[in-house]
């Protein structure tokens, strides 16, 4: 049971990074930057995989992860 939790949480963490860094690739070549918005994939991925605990976890620091001062105002 700890083991599965563990694989989950690794899991989790790994679907956290590509939300965090596919916008960024893909917003480098402009053809598809401009169409293509891909950052919700991996939290869907992750609730779908995971579980929907762990994908609201994703969800939710993936949210607080793109805020900045104009959108805490």
């Amino acid at each position: 049971m700890k083991n599965q939790n563990t694989k989950k949480l690794a899991c989790a963490a790994l679907f956290l990074a590509l939300c965090l860094v596919l916008p960024m690739l893909t917003g480098q070549i402009p053809q598809i930057g401009s169409m293509l918005l891909p950052m919700h994939i991996p939290v869907l991925l992750c609730g779908l995989v995971c579980g929907w605990q762990y994908g609201a976890a994703v969800s939710y620091t993936h949210l607080r992860a793109h805020e900045t001062e104009l959108h805490l105002v």
